[in-house]
């Protein structure tokens, strides 16, 4: 984890409030140093989309949703895992996700997308 902090006025524009409520939040204990450390980590790896169709689908529970894909993207020689949620989705389709690369210590190299959906290509 980088134990790099923002400064205020930083947190302030990102959260687009006045410097004053952060520094109020921070200090009656509303927002600590790990909700900063958060921060910066998601503005230095912002939202990156990815689509492709989907190969193979390696999991998927009907009761959550949660899918691990493996995708075909254009212009990438290997196949891309591809972990979110999906109500239904079946290899042939298409599927645009918006998220970020992970590095999972079992799984490898992933894009963990919060917002998947299926698309006509």
């Amino acid at each position: 984890m980088n134990d790099e902090i923002l400064t205020i006025q930083q947190v302030a524009v990102y959260l687009k409030v006045n410097e004053r409520t952060i520094y109020r939040l921070f200090m009656n204990s509303a927002i600590d140093k790990r909700l900063l450390i958060a921060i910066h980590n998601d503005r230095a790896n912002p939202l990156e989309r990815l689509g492709g169709s989907v190969e193979r689908v390696t999991f998927h529970s009907e009761a959550s949703g949660f899918c691990v894909l493996r995708i075909k993207v254009r212009g990438r020689r290997d196949l891309s895992t591809v972990i979110g949620s999906a109500a239904s989705v079946k290899p042939g389709e298409y599927v645009e996700c918006h998220g970020s690369w992970i590095n999972d210590r079992a799984h490898g190299l992933q894009f963990k997308a919060p917002q998947l959906k299926v698309v006509q290509p």
